[in-house]
């Protein structure tokens, strides 16, 4: 069904085309970069690199265990790290 269809759309690479990495180096904001080691939908590796791309990261922070919505599946470690920003 859709979840489906939007998770091949994701893994694809096609999100990556859309918002490439030099539309992501115009963020100019502070940001810190929250992703889940279990996300079976975009590799963790993804995290270190908008690391590098984004002008004022602070860092990655990682939630063991989690998915692609590490805010819903561990909520209390993502709000820690929020604190923390």
């Amino acid at each position: 069904g859709c979840f489906d269809a939007s998770l091949e759309y994701l893994k694809s690479g096609s999100m990556a085309r859309r918002v490439d990495r030099s539309r992501i180096r115009l963020v100019s904001q502070p940001t810190l970069v929250i992703w889940g080691t279990d996300d079976g939908i975009l590799p963790l590796s993804d995290a270190y690199q908008f690391q590098r791309d984004l002008q004022h990261c602070v860092g990655v922070r990682e939630v063991p265990g989690s998915g692609h919505s590490p805010h819903l599946d561990n909520s209390n470690v993502v709000l820690g790290y929020l604190r923390e920003f």
